[in-house]
């Protein structure tokens, strides 16, 4: 089976292309088998599927060409592989043809031409007839120049917005037609109209289209002035009986298609109001002008025209994905609906046509009956039914008749064959008549698009035309006022006709008003400077986001700018909601752009989305928006997708086609809460925070890990079961990749058919593997990479990883990145549910510090060709720096040629933000003392071990004034391990993995070297192979990672050590302040100090040999901690485990902890805790030391609220009940035990109380009130 495309980088197959006239160069690839225990040969591994195609295709991208240069590839076949028909479905094996395909692409990415080849990777051999997989091949490709380009002349942009001075208010609207403002409306908005002059008002709006989303597209730039008209301007005053006039469009409009001569609606997608923006103060504005009749011979006549109506309601959103929304609904009860519209003098013996849009879902064919009248037409609406087919079909009818009147009656019937569970829903209805040209009600706009034509002049009369006005509106931004003859009451005027004409004639009676949406402050977007990192956050947390922009100002100098989405709507979309707006936006600084280093690099959107643009569902959050696919029915092909904003070259856009040119990332927020924590975790991740050993982490900036831990050193794989070992087979060839090529990595897997399952009323569960993810996850990983099936609210059918899991997780300083090539595990666009990759995201404790995951569904091939160009690139230093997360997520798209079926991947997370790698380098010197270069000794059991090593930088020069802390850890050789074939469709298989530790400690590093020693423990397998050592370095500012594997352990030495003692072991909960049998929260953290003089066992590989926890005597779940066991700085003798238990029972608990040491020697220790939810405040174990006294004492309480002020009162009472003495004091917990309050045995006054007995109550109160009392009693001697 072919072999996993990012094996041909690492191999060096790819050769660099010739960049020249005539060049020639060539790139290869070998395809390498799979395990042989595989099944299948298909799904082909390393390929993708296409919009274009359904064949299989490999991608080969080829590198950069010049402007004006053309590439022509070819295919070298050098070995194929018959493989099994019957494992290819039937489609793929009707489009495969007697040849591998080449299908070149040419394309942009950041202004520079890219090639790249798609090649099919299938075919059908004319001779045999067998199909055969391409395995290796070569392509050979020759450049030449295209004589057919010409330079794209550059885009030239406003340099100052309109809006950047003046007083500026915005008006809205939904209706078409001409619209009036008054003296009255300008007061009633708060305006003084004395202070207006009318030749100075201007109105300004860009009407009430969508843009485009092809950038190829004409579009406006900046907000452009409207012709208006101003009633009593002339005397320079706005006074009582003054008005504005001005034409407006509503947002459900019409667009004329020349191809078809005929007329099609449009329904703004993203608002329903169209918007202007109204100014008194920048002098003279347009005003609509007089259009005389021409003096030229007509060529023609009109005295008719077309016009039309439509019906369409958006309201339902079937899948919840994409721009399509539906109307009335089609049941048994509902089945017939019936529509009017009305035509006032209709065109006699005119045809009328009619068109409805509509869907329907059933197991079975159904279909619509579309009526007027004796007209009729059957919709077919074919069967649909699975979790992955079209959720709904779609289909048109049309029917055409001569009209019998003006009023218009249609008819539609939903025909469910019977079927109770289908149902039907109407997108919408078209209604197109002819009339005459004879003016009705108050307002009436026409047209005849048959009067156009080069050449034409035409004589347009316009009956019952008393009083009437017309404007010509075919550009409704500048109409223009009609002169024509009233003739008796009908008024004639001639145009020349060369392109279509649009008008509307009104008689003064009725006009439209616009609403008053308020004032609108000074802004100049068009004057910002070339920006490195855009920030586009939802107003309210404008302050967050100028402290991430701030941040990676500070530290990795990018320049930034923060906006709102409103503030762009008003200058490229005429105020209105629009996502094009946002591009557009980034499209302005990506044009300005003159050099490579100008370019905008990143784009975060601070705010969450939704699928809904209108605000038609409950709890909407559609605060930032995203783009939603064309396609609306179709689960494997509707998507929500933030890479539309990103897709900047002029050939993008449409339909978000495109390469990625720039990072973009969402932090899909809903409050202030929400977007604080989440600059917290970032200030985390990008800061050094230590850890207070001893002590339970607080909120205030502590952690339970540091964030400069070795934690950096790790990366995990999770797999799923079933469908063949897929998954496994996937995840397994990744994860033997990265552990090969990037060693300083430590490989961790959670395998799924790994572990046993149990049988659960609720389906097959594995436990085991839940606990491992968590154990991981609050243990600290640079990435957790996800393969299987997953869906909104976790992973796996067996539910390996589920929402309560996520909330509970605390590892606050040691956030890794999530990659999950799983189904819609991050569907932020759904404010109905917050999705599981949403809740990693948003954790204020801990989760995740960014996600490359799915918003919808998604397979198999998808998933592992983006994982593997996401590995390409991530640990790649080749350029000087690290690739950031969003320039990461953009390469592992344009490098699978950037194809629809990806754009279901979306960054959650700052694009700008780069993974904590370690930046230097930990090297390895010695081995007991001998240098590692001629190092060749093999190590055993009980063998004591001197390691030795330096600092460098990462260029491999020591840095001698380094000076921190060295944490390694020493791991016994890979073992071998075999999956269990759980799922009926699985097989065993094997797989390695290296994780049983024999030392892990703590050295100092002085003046950029250390030393660590150890011994061996007994335990280790016998066998011979490579052990490896890896390290993690800081000094609190800086840290550094390395490796070392160039020893052989196995076997035993012949060292001779006596001992029979176990180890010496202290337990505490939380703090070692702790005493057994005090007071705990639900989550409390277990701390067990050891010490043994030959150091302790946690090598994992001896039965019953583990470090173990067992809380209750519960034998059935005892908690191995030999992972949790790191020795003490510069000792293998003595160290501790850390370990957070979760959830736990209120009330009394025992925990037994044992430990063996190295030469197995065991020993058990014990304590109790009494667990006190944390939701109440509690108290317990009151006590004052000493008791009795003399000259004064101290009192100490427990409690379970850490972390937090407790405000604290204690009252002294004779034993009479008079109170003698009140004590007040605020104290900062960091446990569970308050720090002492002492007392010198004085009153209230200063005077010393007499000897006796007398009562106290201490009293605590929190922050949030609650509080709770005790009462003890205290003797005064004398």
């Amino acid at each position: 089976m072919p072999k996993n495309r990012f094996m041909k980088t690492i191999a060096g197959l790819f050769l660099a292309i010739i960049l020249a006239i005539g060049g020639y160069a060539q790139t290869s690839r070998t395809q390498t088998g799979a395990q042989s225990n595989s099944v299948s040969d298909f799904p082909v591994q390393g390929s993708i599927y296409t919009d274009f195609d359904v064949r299989p295709f490999f991608f080969e991208n080829i590198g950069k060409l010049s402007y004006n240069e053309n590439f022509t590839p070819e295919l070298i076949v050098k070995s194929v592989k018959v493989v099994n028909s019957n494992d290819i479905p039937a489609e793929i094996k009707d489009a495969l043809t007697n040849h591998f395909s080449l299908i070149p692409q040419t394309s942009t990415i950041k202004k520079q031409n890219i090639a790249g080849v798609f090649i099919s990777c299938l075919r059908k051999n004319p001779q045999s007839g067998q199909i055969e997989l391409l395995t290796d091949y070569e392509i050979n490709y020759t450049t030449a120049p295209s004589f057919l380009q010409t330079d794209i002349p550059q885009k030239i942009y406003a340099a100052n917005s309109i809006l950047a001075s003046g007083e500026w208010y915005k008006i809205s609207t939904t209706q078409s037609g001409i619209h009036r403002i008054t003296y009255d409306d300008i007061e009633d908005w708060g305006i003084d109209p004395a202070d207006i002059n009318p030749q100075n008002i201007r109105i300004y709006g860009n009407g009430p289209q969508m843009l485009p989303e092809a950038n190829a597209e004409e579009r406006y730039d900046d907000l452009v002035e409207n012709a208006i008209y101003v009633e009593g301007e002339a005397d320079g005053s706005f006074d009582q009986g003054d008005y504005i006039l001005f034409y407006a469009e509503g947002i459900q409009y019409w667009k004329f298609d020349s191809a078809t001569q005929n007329f099609v609606h449009e329904n703004n997608l993203y608002t329903d109001e169209n918007y202007f923006f109204l100014n008194f103060d920048l002098g003279p504005g347009e005003r609509v002008s007089d259009l005389s009749s021409s003096s030229s011979p007509a060529t023609q006549s009109c005295t008719q025209f077309y016009d039309f109506r439509m019906h369409e309601i958006d309201q339902y959103n079937l899948l919840k994905s994409g721009k399509m929304w539906f109307g009335e609904i089609f049941e048994s009860v509902s089945s017939t609906q019936s529509f009017s519209f009305s035509f006032a003098n209709i065109l006699a013996d005119s045809a009328v046509s009619i068109k409805a849009a509509v869907a329907g879902r059933a197991s079975t064919a159904t279909s619509f009956t579309l009526s007027s009248g004796s007209a009729s037409d059957n919709i077919s609406i074919l069967a649909t039914s699975g979790y992955v087919n079209d959720y709904a079909k779609y289909n048109t009818g049309t029917i055409s008749f001569t009209n019998a009147g003006s009023n218009i009656s249609v008819t539609l019937t939903y025909n469910n064959g019977g079927n109770t569970e289908a149902i039907g829903w109407l997108d919408y209805i078209e209604v197109k008549a002819w009339r005459q040209l004879s003016f009705a009600g108050n307002q009436m706009a026409f047209r005849n698009q048959f009067m156009t034509g080069s050449g034409n002049i035409t004589d347009y009369t316009l009956a019952n035309a008393s009083g009437v006005n017309v404007w010509d509106i075919s550009d409704p931004l500048h109409p223009g006022k009609v002169q024509g003859t009233l003739a008796g009451t009908d008024l004639t005027f001639r145009l020349e006709n060369d392109s279509l004409k649009q008008f509307i004639a009104f008689n003064g009676l009725l006009y439209y008003s616009p609403d008053f949406e308020g004032s609108v402050e000074n802004q100049n977007l068009h004057a910002s400077p070339q920006t490195d990192y855009i920030i586009v956050s939802y107003p309210t947390f404008r302050n967050q986001a100028n402290s991430i922009g701030q941040l990676h100002e500070d530290i990795d100098g990018y320049t930034y700018l923060v906006v709102s989405p409103q503030q762009i709507y008003n200058e490229f979309s005429s105020g209105k909601q629009d996502p094009a707006a946002i591009r557009d936006f980034l499209k302005m600084f990506y044009d300005r752009a003159t050099t490579q280093a100008e370019l905008p690099r990143f784009l975060l959107l601070l705010g969450d989305a939704s699928y809904d643009y209108k605000n038609r569902i409950n709890n909407n959050n559609n605060l930032v928006p995203t783009f939603e696919s064309a396609n609306s029915l179709a689960p494997t092909a509707s998507y929500a997708s933030d890479d539309f904003f990103g897709l900047l070259d002029d050939s993008e856009g449409a339909d978000c086609s495109g390469h990625l040119d720039i990072g973009v990332g969402r932090l899909p927020i809903n409050s202030i809460e929400e977007a604080e924590a989440m600059v917290e975790k970032l200030k985390k991740y990008t800061s050094p925070v230590k850890l207070q050993d001893g002590s339970v982490g607080c909120s205030t900036g502590e952690c339970n890990i540091s964030n400069m831990a070795d934690w950096r050193n790790n990366i995990c794989f999770v797999c799923d079961d079933e469908d063949g070992n897929l998954h496994f087979i996937q995840a397994d060839r990744l994860a033997n990749i990265v552990d090969t090529i990037f060693d300083f990595l430590n490989v961790d897997k959670i395998y799924l058919d790994a572990f046993n399952q149990i049988s659960t009323t609720g389906g097959e569960r594995a436990p085991e593997v839940n606990d491992a993810i968590d154990q991981r996850v609050e243990k600290g990983a640079l990435i957790i990479n996800y393969t299987g099936h997953g869906g909104e609210v976790g992973w796996a059918h067996e539910r390996i990883l589920e929402l309560s899991s996520i909330q509970n997780w605390t590892n606050s300083c040691n956030l890794p990145v999530f990659v999950t090539a799983t189904c819609e595990f991050s569907r932020f666009d759904d404010p109905g549910r917050t999705s599981a990759g949403e809740y990693v995201f948003i954790n204020p404790d801990g989760g995740g510090i960014a996600l490359l995951t799915t918003t919808r569904l998604a397979f198999s091939t998808y998933n592992e060709a983006l994982n593997n160009s996401f590995y390409e690139k991530a640990f790649d230093k080749s350029s000087g720096q690290y690739m950031t997360l969003g320039e990461l997520a953009a390469y592992s798209k344009t490098d699978n040629g950037s194809i629809s079926f990806l754009r279901n991947f979306s960054l959650l997370g700052d694009p700008a933000l780069t993974m904590s790698y370690p930046e230097n380098q930990v090297i390895t010197s010695t081995i007991n003392g001998v240098d590692v270069g001629v190092f060749n000794d093999t190590v055993g059991a009980l063998s004591l071990i001197r390691v030795s090593g330096y600092i460098a930088d990462p260029s491999g020069v020591k840095i001698d004034d380094y000076n921190g802390t060295l944490y390694p850890t020493v791991y016994d050789k890979a073992s071998i391990y075999t999956t269990l074939a759980t799922n009926p469709q699985s097989y065993e298989a094997n797989f390695s993995l290296q994780k049983n530790i024999i030392y892990r400690g703590k050295a100092s590093i002085i003046n950029g070297e250390f030393t660590f020693s150890f011994i061996i423990p007994i335990d280790i397998q016998y066998n011979y192979g490579l052990g490896r050592i890896s390290y993690y370095a800081e000094d609190g500012e800086s840290d550094a990672t390395g490796w070392f594997e160039d020893f052989i352990i196995g076997g035993s030495s012949d060292s001779l050590i006596v001992d029979q003692t176990g180890p010496e072991i202290d337990l505490y909960m939380n703090n070692d302040q702790f005493v057994s049998g005090g007071i705990t929260d639900e989550n409390p953290i277990l701390i067990a100090n050891l010490n043994d003089e030959n150091g302790i066992n946690t090598v994992g590989t001896g039965i019953g040999h583990d470090l173990t926890a067992t809380l209750d005597n519960n034998t059935s779940d005892v908690v191995v901690l030999n992972d949790y066991y790191e020795a003490d700085t510069d000792s293998y003798q003595s160290g501790s485990v850390m370990y957070q238990f979760k959830n736990l029972t209120e009330g009394n608990h025992t925990l037994r902890f044992k430990a063996w040491d190295i030469l197995n020697n065991s020993s058990e220790s014990t304590i109790e805790f009494v667990v006190s939810a944390s939701a109440s405040l509690a108290l317990s174990h009151v006590l004052n030391y000493p008791n009795p006294f003399t000259t004064s004492t101290e009192f100490w309480f427990e409690h379970n609220q850490p972390c937090c002020a407790l405000d604290v009162q204690i009252q002294i009472f004779t034993i009479t009940g008079r109170l003698v003495k009140t004590i007040n004091q605020q104290v900062q917990t960091n446990g569970f035990k308050a720090d002492p309050i002492q007392w010198d045995g004085t009153d209230d006054y200063g005077s010393q109380l007499a000897k006796g007995v007398y009562i106290y109550r201490i009293r605590i109160k929190n922050e949030e009130g609650g509080y709770a009392e005790k009462s003890e009693k205290l003797v005064i001697l004398k």
